[in-house]
């Protein structure tokens, strides 16, 4: 036991009190009381804190309780805008979850929409800030839970396939679906995802394919699925399909996706169509003139043009003056010690335009939106 030194013994303070050492260094002042054992004798013992010796004199406790940690300020508008958007995710949650995952697995997802870029250490911070933590109270995200409850849900894949199957099916007849596919980096060597696509020379890093459909119209994704980099791409755009039973849909995918493969996958599914990137080289693109522009998108600057090359084949190119206008900055500053005017002459019309390839007529703003929009996803 600590003696309390005599200086904080002999300073002024009330009668009847007693000066004891703390753990933190400072000396508290205690009420002396007394008590009696079986025998009926008296024994002095220590009553209440009522005060401490602090800085040489004996300040009085105040009577103000300790703060407890408790936040008493949380954001409320973009919680309950979010939550105002998605709860029907909540309620299929329930069809394939427990009410404590269910609730675990919507929180967190609200959360990482509300905060982009959220780390797993910051998770039970940003929780404890929201008022989504007065909505669904209770519920743990430290790193360490973070990552054992994801791989945990992870390993259930059947279940994650029920539950996005079930997402697919809650969508609108007349509702527009669009299917996107991408390659991704991807240098793990703790998954098996991680192999050569057919970029790899062009890349020269190891990659993953991608494969996620969501609602055009109301701008939500409703199922994804990860591939191996070296799987074809009519194998994983097929598959994928499949999996979550997509009866209807338009794929939207970047150059990487060759029209040739994504034809063979939808072969057979009426209710499935494309539209895709075709390579700058493509012969096709020359063939019809596709960047001799004759059209505009309303309310923009973009150039366009639509041709029809057969009967279930249509043609769509753009052009975007201002990204034009960067590339063209770009190509001169790849030359600081000059440049072939010749060459800069033949590449100019390419700079800024884009041209793809349908199975579906369409009009140009539609097909020009719905490429801008997947970047949004």
């Amino acid at each position: 036991m600590v003696k309390v030194p005599e200086s904080a013994r002999t300073i002024d303070r009330p009668k009847g009190t007693v000066v004891v050492h703390r753990s933190s260094g400072v000396h508290a002042v205690k009420e002396r009381s007394y008590a009696y054992d079986g025998s009926g004798r008296r024994h002095c013992v220590d009553g209440p804190v009522i005060g401490h010796i602090i800085n040489g004199r004996y300040v009085p406790d105040n009577g103000i309780p300790h703060s407890g940690g408790r936040v008493d300020s949380k954001e409320w508008g973009n919680a309950k805008l979010c939550t105002m958007v998605s709860e029907d995710l909540f309620d299929d949650l329930l069809k394939f979850y427990n009410v404590g995952e269910s609730s675990w697995i919507y929180v967190l997802a609200v959360l990482r929409c509300i905060y982009p870029g959220m780390r797993d250490y910051q998770v039970q911070r940003k929780y404890s800030f929201s008022y989504i933590s007065e909505m669904y109270p209770g519920l743990g995200f430290s790193k360490n839970q973070v990552c054992r409850e994801l791989q945990s849900i992870g390993t259930e894949g059947n279940r994650i396939r029920d539950f996005m199957r079930a997402r697919v099916g809650s969508l609108e007849v007349d509702e527009m679906v669009v299917i996107d596919g991408s390659l991704q980096q991807d240098e793990s060597t703790v998954n098996t995802l991680s192999r050569r696509s057919r970029k790899y020379r062009e890349v020269k890093h190891r990659q993953y394919v991608k494969m996620y459909a969501y609602s055009a119209d109301r701008m939500e994704p409703v199922c994804s699925k990860i591939y191996p980099g070296n799987m074809t791409d009519s194998r994983s755009v097929g598959d994928f399909i499949r999996t979550f039973e997509i009866s209807k849909g338009i794929i939207v995918a970047d150059k990487g996706f060759p029209v040739s493969s994504v034809e063979d996958a939808v072969r057979g599914a009426d209710g499935i169509h494309y539209l895709l990137p075709l390579k700058d080289n493509q012969e096709t693109i020359a063939e019809h003139s596709m960047l001799d522009f004759d059209g505009s998108i309303p309310g923009t600057a973009v150039q366009s043009k639509k041709v029809r090359v057969s009967k279930d084949v249509w043609l769509y190119s753009f052009r975007d003056p201002d990204i034009a206008a960067e590339e063209e900055d770009e190509y001169v500053r790849k030359h600081p010690d000059g440049y072939d005017p010749e060459d800069l002459k033949a590449r100019k019309p390419a700079f800024g335009t884009i041209v793809f390839q349908s199975d579906l007529d369409l009009t140009s703003a539609r097909v020009n939106q719905m490429y801008e929009d997947r970047w949004l996803i």
